[in-house]
């Protein structure tokens, strides 16, 4: 168990840097905004946005910033990678967790202000190096806590965009087209039936976790509503995850869509993988499951 999170924590982090080093993350469409920080800026300098827009030396420090960012990612990859021999390198763990907060707050900040969905839809990525440290520091309550509420809000986000709470995004309907040649009428609708489930499947596994409502877990049938959350977070989390890969794939393109589209898929692996570990740890709850290495902080 503490290798499927130690590599699902390194993958995450492996797919951040290459998107920062790569392709610059959020930041140019941050910095850049003409109704946030972009226009706050020219107004504190006293220049005109589009003047900005067409200074090098922003461009410059734009690309720089998410390369160090993307470094800091790395080197928390590495950490983890090796966490026996390196934890003393673990703030760099982190640093790497600050960086994600600020990128999902950068996605969140650039194009999808008030739409808070959009940024808590990623806490299940964003707290997947830290629990793996818990996992290794053997905090079995705070590890699984935490866990099932990360995925508990992805979950919920996600079925707020896909029953329209928030628009239904042509992303996902155009993944949907693409895997399975469905008319997007249809699609559509079953969206908002799998956004009624994801909702529905992020209540149900916080209720162990609610102190009026923890009890229940003694009740079978609760106890099996839970289990089949869980499994149903696996298998759903999993397709949309293969589906960054699967839906994007264009024949005699493999290298254009390797670099644009692998990482979309390492930093989803917690969306199937978090549900997976906590089935595992709540099906054998009397086993002593979690990792008890010796001399680790």
């Amino acid at each position: 168990m503490l290798n499927v999170l130690r590599y699902t924590a390194v993958l995450l982090l492996v797919g951040r840097a290459y998107e920062h080093i790569r392709w610059i993350g959020p930041y140019r469409d941050f910095f850049y905004n003409p109704i946030g920080f972009g226009k706050w800026y020219a107004d504190l300098i006293g220049r005109d946005l589009v003047d900005i827009y067409k200074d090098p030396f922003y461009e410059q420090l734009i690309s720089s910033i998410s390369i160090g960012v993307g470094l800091v990612f790395f080197g928390a990859a590495v950490v983890i990678l090796w966490y026996e021999k390196l934890f003393k390198w673990r703030w760099l763990i982190y640093a790497a967790t600050a960086f994600l907060l600020t990128t999902y707050l950068g996605y969140f900040m650039a194009k999808h202000f008030q739409m808070w969905g959009m940024l808590l839809e990623h806490t299940a990525q964003l707290m997947m190096p830290l629990l793996f440290l818990w996992y290794v520091k053997n905090e079995q309550n705070k590890f699984l806590t935490i866990a099932t509420w990360s995925i508990a809000l992805t979950f919920y986000c996600h079925g707020l965009f896909a029953i329209g709470y928030y628009p239904q995004p042509g992303k996902f309907v155009d993944m949907f087209i693409a895997s399975t040649g469905w008319s997007e009428d249809f699609i559509r609708v079953l969206l908002q039936v799998v956004g009624w489930l994801d909702i529905v499947m992020a209540i149900l596994i916080v209720l162990p976790f609610l102190p009026k409502t923890s009890s229940w877990m003694d009740n079978r049938y609760v106890r099996s509503a839970f289990l089949a959350s869980m499994f149903y977070g696996i298998v759903w989390g999993g397709l949309t995850t293969l589906a960054r890969l699967y839906a994007t794939y264009q024949k005699g393109m493999f290298w254009h869509w390797a670099d644009q589209y692998w990482f979309e898929f390492l930093v989803r692996l917690p969306h199937f993988i978090l549900p997976l570990v906590i089935l595992i740890m709540v099906k054998g709850k009397e086993a002593p499951l979690l990792c008890r290495s010796a001399n680790l902080p």
